[in-house]
């Protein structure tokens, strides 16, 4: 960790400049320690304390020139009209910026792939993405060096899959690769701009003055390279740090902020703390609910009451100038499709959120052509399945950040639903580009929007006459960390400047759970409630609220998830028509009003000396895609050499035969280069189990590795495919020891499978990667190629 030490200041002469005489007797305070003394201070300044303008006023009595860090680009355009020409307002990452181009005397453009790039120069080929966001945890973290415990910590942050012990290694060569990019090529990405000037020194004890606003989100990396320009803690002169913040509005202490940053930070400046603990943009009763969160905040003399609202959610109306808060995005969706249905303009904050929702869209939705409204649910369990249910393994181990990183994963996924719902419900049908407009709509940055929504998050900082506080009863949230939500709710209810409204939802309303004013015992909400109130509609057919009776016709109902983590759990997908490895001809039987083929399985020559007798064909095997997951299937390893276990359907480790680790290897890397994703995803989880085995030889089962082979081998060997004309695919399909190419007539397009008519007989397959829907053998028909315009 970086460490400091201690500084004291002696005093100086005051300026000309008056204390402004409408100034409270704390902020008078301040001024006389800003003027008066050369002591660095921490000003402690509750939510609507005028704590901008004291410091901005701050800077006017400073001879010296300085900077005045502030947390965002917005912020700094509205400072710096108001602050003298000594003193300028900047990021701390433009600064940082500055710093480097001086450094290198060429422009610094941030190279967003950095992290990826140095986690592969270190060798971290296997869990590439995890290695880049532990290297840039670090870094936020100011961590040079790791220990145990920091490493079990940094293991913690990120979704870590290997030891901590292993992070102990691979971070400081990460450090070492990164600084080489940089000093050889020039490369940096966003943390880089701290980063850099920080452990290379540039620009240490180059500031006379440095003012901090919103101190309590500094990460350690910030902190350190804040006082590295002051020149702390062991300059010969070094300059002086006043900053400002509030412990009871650390709402970012999952991104690496913590409740405890300013008093280390006090401590290591060795600054002296003033209190601006009077609000004065909440009225009396607002401060009454915020002190339930918080003894520190009072209200101005002669404060008016303001107003206070409790409300059902269902009937609540919105006028102009209106915000809504919530703790999670999902309801400020649904309600803000709600308003626009209603021919209201409305604004949904966060260009991150349009960012991640955009990025969401493009996974589960066809980049071209339609897909049904009646496909949405199961499109967005494709999309969560596969991030969720590592995550919920992690909980089940006792990995608290893993809980948050769920929750907002099941946020994020319910409002991907409802989008792709609503721009689908009226047609039956959509497209992409319909739901990515429809996004553009809500979340367009309109100053004149009649009703802003916003998460807590978003709106720290900012004020507005009427707020309604959007389900109250999901705070604080079970996944969160206690500290941090408590600084939620305090942010929550401090935003309002007259009125203050708890909009709650339906079982909250009906039991009467109502939140209380400091001082008042705070009953728990309805566990019904506990993690998004009615949010199941956004899981059930039509969302309450959004269309009327008479606007919309009745939809199909579907099941209602399951609460904490568990709203995407869906049931079982409703189960498909199964096929055999296809043979030369089949046994016709209907089924549905179609015929399908109940086919057989044919021998096929192996061509290896060794190869043991065909054995019988094992159950089948889904493929690998983003809708069918492996099902375990015991597995003797009593025989294999301290190997992990191998529970998928075709497990490769474990059996009779032994093979060298080295030559396995190589095999596996062989398969795992093949263009079918089924031989390809197969050989990549077998390298993965391999890689964590021990021993010079292994025990395997050979038949399983030589029938892949096999499969790989006559694939490649096959003829040139004939021609297709619109509506058909090629299919390869193994006959009489050999892979042969046959025509497919589409039958139908579904948004997950693909029905194919070949040689007559109908086969389903799975649209992603074109293995049959319900899985097989290395031997049975796939899709060798699917075009775009199928896709």
């Amino acid at each position: 960790m970086f460490q400091w030490g201690e500084e004291t200041m002696t005093s100086w002469p005051a300026p000309a400049r008056d204390i402004p005489a409408f100034f409270t007797p704390q902020q008078q305070q301040f001024m006389t320690a800003v003027r008066t003394t050369r002591q660095h201070i921490f000003l402690r300044a509750t939510a609507g304390a005028g704590k901008t303008t004291t410091l901005v006023e701050a800077a006017w009595h400073l001879p010296q020139p300085g900077v005045f860090f502030a947390y965002n680009k917005h912020a700094v355009a509205d400072l710096q009209p108001r602050l003298p020409s000594r003193m300028r307002a900047r990021t701390l990452h433009a600064h940082g910026v500055m710093l480097l181009r001086q450094a290198t005397g060429r422009d610094v453009i941030p190279h967003e792939d950095k992290a990826r790039k140095v986690a592969l120069l270190a060798g971290e080929r296997r869990h590439t993405y995890v290695a880049a966001l532990a290297w840039s945890k670090a870094r936020e973290e100011g961590l040079r060096t790791l220990d145990v415990d920091t490493a079990a910590y940094l293991t913690s942050l990120v979704e870590w899959p290997g030891s901590p012990e292993a992070l102990i290694h691979l971070i400081p060569r990460m450090h070492e690769i990164g600084q080489r990019l940089w000093e050889q090529q020039d490369l940096a990405d966003f943390t880089d701009f701290l980063w850099l000037p920080a452990t290379n020194g540039y620009g240490a004890a180059s500031l006379q003055v440095a003012l901090v606003d919103e101190a309590q989100d500094l990460t350690p990396l910030r902190q350190a390279f804040i006082l590295q320009l002051l020149g702390l803690p062991r300059g010969a002169t070094p300059g002086r740090l006043i900053f400002v913040g509030d412990p009871d509005q650390s709402v970012y202490q999952h991104a690496g902020a913590d409740k405890e940053a300013l008093e280390r930070l006090k401590s290591r400046a060795n600054a002296i703390e003033l209190p601006l603990s009077v609000s004065f943009r909440c009225p009396r009763d607002v401060v009454a609910y915020a002190q339930a969160y918080s003894t520190f905040i009072r209200p101005a003399p002669g404060a008016k009451p303001g107003t206070i609202e409790h409300l059902s959610a269902e009937e609540a109306t919105f006028e102009r100038g209106d915000v809504v808060l919530c703790r999670t995005n999902a309801p400020l969706i649904r309600l803000a499709l709600q308003l626009m249905v209603q021919g209201r303009s409305v604004s949904v904050v966060g260009r991150d959120l349009e960012k991640r929702l955009g990025e969401g869209l493009r996974d589960i939705l066809p980049a071209t052509g339609t897909y049904l409204n009646d496909d949405v649910t199961e499109l967005v369990r494709g999309y969560y399945h596969p991030k969720a249910d590592p995550l919920k393994e992690r909980i089940r181990q006792g990995d608290r950040p893993a809980k948050r990183i769920l929750t907002e994963l099941l946020d994020l996924s319910k409002c991907l639903r409802f989008l792709a719902w609503i721009v689908s419900r009226k047609e039956g049908n959509a497209t992409l580009q319909q739901a990515l407009t429809l996004l553009t709509a809500l979340c367009r940055e309109q100053a004149d929007a009649e009703v802003i929504l916003s998460t807590v998050h978003r709106a720290k900082g900012k004020e507005w006459p009427r707020v309604t506080l959007l389900y109250p009863e999901m705070m604080p949230m079970a996944s969160g960390d206690p500290e941090e939500e408590t600084a939620v709710q305090f942010v929550a209810v401090t935003r309002a400047q007259d009125t203050l409204r708890f909009a709650y939802g339906k079982e909250s309303w009906a039991t009467g759970w109502r939140v209380k004013p400091g001082g008042q015992v705070q009953p728990a909400p309805p566990s019904r409630s506990r993690e998004n109130e009615d949010d199941t509609a956004l899981f059930t057919g039509s969302p309450p609220g959004v269309f009327s009776s008479q606007t919309a016709p009745p939809v199909r109902q579907e099941p209602a998830p399951q609460q904490e983590g568990e709203a995407l759990d869906f049931q079982a997908l409703p189960s498909l028509p199964s096929v055999a490895p296809m043979a030369a001809k089949g046994t016709v039987l209907p089924g549905q009003g179609r015929t399908r083929l109940k086919l057989q399985t044919l021998p096929v020559e192996t061509g290896s000396p060794h190869r043991s007798p065909e054995p019988a064909q094992p159950e089948r095997t889904p493929p690998p895609s983003r809708w069918t997951r492996m099902v375990p299937k015991p597995v003797d390893t009593t025989q294999a050499p301290a190997l992990p276990e191998d529970d998928r359907l075709w497990a490769l480790f474990g059996g009779p035969d032994r093979l060298d680790r080295q030559d396995l290897r190589e095999r596996l890397d062989a398969l795992q280069e093949e263009p079918r994703p089924f031989l390809k995803h197969w050989a990549k989880t077998s390298l993965d189990l391999l890689y964590r085995s021990v021993g010079e030889t292994v025990s395997v089962r050979r038949e399983v590795l030589d029938q892949f082979e096999q499969a790989a081998r006559l694939a490649r060997l096959v003829m040139a495919p004939p021609a297709m004309t619109a509506g058909q695919l090629h299919v390869c399909v193994f006959e009489g020891g050999l892979a042969r190419i046959r025509v497919g007539r589409v039958v139908r397009r579904h948004v997950r499978f693909l029905r194919l008519e070949v040689d007559g007989q109908e086969l389903v397959f799975e649209r992603h990667y074109g293995e049959l829907l319900e899985g097989g053998t290395p031997l049975t028909p796939f899709i060798v190629t699917t075009p775009p315009s199928v896709r």
